[in-house]
């Protein structure tokens, strides 16, 4: 019987050709979309794909002096990087952003959805209008870029969305009730 293995053997008998695994993670020319990607978490991963692995990352935040300073990084570094400056809880501003990316590239191989805010309170005392703000980003801000985005990788046939999540789905810290709605909903 033929299985797997069997089709992964070479004529030397060895279970991998040489530079298979290599090419499995090779991302090289490929597009990636790093949304909340001025700060934090969201830096960091798109600092990592542009000059490390040779993916040209756009940059989505809404703060875009923060957005240029890691557009610049990419960029100093060896990469290629641009500038989105989008709110990603207005589904016409993405659906045009998707659109104008799609044509302008060719192609949208990677979606991370990393935007997102927190805030420190005891939900006691939480502002109903800050909650809403924040599940508006959190959530909202989530599902309409995979949305934007991700249509335009079904219709390529191919693509990866990765929604970020966070520790706190599944263990309370003191004063972030808000925060753990959204974490939770991504994680379940």
């Amino acid at each position: 019987m033929n299985n797997r293995r069997d089709t992964l053997k070479t004529d030397d008998d060895t279970l991998v050709p040489p530079g298979y695994v290599g090419n499995l993670f090779d991302l090289a020319g490929r597009v990636a979309i790093v949304t909340g990607a001025a700060s934090g978490l969201g830096a960091a991963i798109a600092t990592g794909f542009g000059p490390n692995l040779g993916v040209h990352v756009v940059i989505v935040d809404i703060d875009t002096a923060g957005a240029q300073r890691v557009c610049h990084t990419i960029n100093a570094s060896g990469g290629t990087g641009e500038i989105l400056t989008l709110n990603v809880t207005h589904k016409k501003q993405c659906d045009s952003a998707a659109k104008d990316l799609q044509h302008r590239l060719g192609h949208i191989d990677i979606l991370v959805n990393s935007a997102g805010s927190a805030h420190r309170s005891p939900a006691e005392d939480f502002p109903e209008a800050q909650f809403d703000r924040i599940i508006e980003l959190n959530l909202k801000g989530t599902y309409i870029p995979c949305q934007s985005f991700g249509s335009g990788m079904l219709e390529q046939g191919r693509g990866n969305i990765i929604n970020m999540g966070s520790i706190g789905s599944y263990v309370a810290y003191p004063g972030r009730a808000p925060t753990w709605h959204r974490r939770a909903v991504f994680c379940s």
